[in-house]
């Protein structure tokens, strides 16, 4: 049987590391027969054992190998419904883990810990309000990290504008700043797009948010970001990489 190491971010350190069972070694052997397993849930003393929920999903605890923490996996169940065929060990009992490869059955880690995402080079409010709508997406609050990435623009036109803000529509701000220079038609046309995004998360609640269209907008925000702050200060680390090599090459000549 293949040796299959499971890692994750955990919750605790925020680190990625590997995650063992109670009763496996961190060199993926068992101090034990992987069949016979430690706690799992749901408890089957108050579910059911062929109800949908015992069937299709188990919790399992894991152990961080960095800190010692548990973290839990959510893995789906196999049963005797699948082809054994397609494994590579015994199919158990239904119910069982197909410990043959744990990795492969995971769907999710909880608790949920949303890690966000580090603008390094922007302002430290948009930068904050940014993160803040990242972390919304990774939980699955999409409709607020639509909302969060148009508040996110608001914020940065704000920063643009400054010292001279506006008063109009948000809109209108935005053209101001192509207009002005202060922004390129590219950023405008993307900014224009998480504003129109923002007004269907706040305005129209019936109108369905979901993944797909929260990591589109999530993406432009970033561009938006890259644009205005991130490639600026590249291309000034660049040049200024370049302009010390060409002073350190003058004193070698000398």
């Amino acid at each position: 049987m293949k040796i299959i190491m499971v890692s994750t971010t955990c919750w605790h350190c925020q680190t990625f590391a590997q995650m063992v069972r109670p009763e496996e070694e961190p060199n993926g052997t068992y101090s034990r027969d992987p069949i016979i397993r430690l706690p799992e849930f749901p408890d089957i003393r108050f579910v059911a054992e062929y109800s949908v929920e015992f069937r299709q999903h188990k919790l399992v605890i894991f152990s961080c190998t960095a800190c010692g923490y548990p973290n839990i996996a959510q893995l789906e169940i196999f049963d005797r419904l699948h082809d054994e065929d397609e494994f590579d060990a015994p199919i158990p009992m239904s119910g069982q883990l197909a410990y043959h490869d744990p990795s492969e059955q995971i769907e999710r880690w909880l608790p949920v810990q949303p890690m966000g995402k580090r603008y390094p080079d922007a302002p430290k409010e948009i930068g904050s309000i940014a993160c803040e709508a990242h972390k919304c997406f990774q939980i699955g609050a999409y409709r607020a990290a639509v909302a969060l990435s148009r508040a996110t623009l608001e914020g940065i036109v704000g920063e643009q504008e400054n010292p001279n803000p506006s008063s109009k529509q948000l809109y209108q701000r935005i053209q101001d700043l192509v207009k002005s220079g202060k922004i390129k038609s590219r950023t405008a046309e993307a900014a224009a797009a998480i504003r129109l995004s923002g007004n269907i998360s706040v305005h129209y609640p019936e109108e369905k948010i979901d993944h797909d269209f929260a990591e589109i907008v999530i993406g432009i925000l970033d561009s938006v970001i890259d644009d205005l702050y991130s490639n600026p200060t590249l291309v000034d680390r660049a040049r200024k990489y370049a302009q010390n090599a060409k002073s350190d090459k003058r004193k070698t000549e000398q």
